[in-house]
């Protein structure tokens, strides 16, 4: 499941990047662990960090061309969120020069501090 987290996170930087650069790399973070994931696209808003991670949020896709090997449902983050609320991990997202730390409820999926 990691794997499958990192290629959904992968594949959204991509996307942002739109041929400008991403890339994967293991960091520590207070000494915990992480994986950044980055690119060079336009970021997300930092109001909008919570939304677009929600689990239960409608279905909606930035994607412009379907490919087989990826999706275009909207569901890359919320599959993200979903493992991260299961494994009770945070997700931190910096954007625009903000950093946001999600919590995700695993019984409701829904955000908390």
């Amino acid at each position: 499941m990691p794997a499958l987290i990192l290629k959904e996170l992968a594949d959204n930087a991509a996307d942002a990047a739109n041929g400008a650069g991403a890339w994967i790399e293991p960091v520590a973070v207070g000494g915990v662990d992480w994986w950044l994931i980055e690119d060079q696209g336009g970021g997300i808003k930092p109001d909008e960090v919570a939304r677009v991670f929600a689990v239960n949020r409608p279905m909606e896709s930035t994607k412009h061309v379907r490919r087989i090997s990826r999706g275009m449902l909207g569901n890359g983050t919320r599959v993200v969120a979903g493992y991260s609320a299961i494994e009770g991990l945070s997700i931190m997202v910096e954007s625009l020069g903000v950093r946001t730390v999600l919590r995700i409820e695993k019984a409701t999926g829904r955000k908390f501090d």
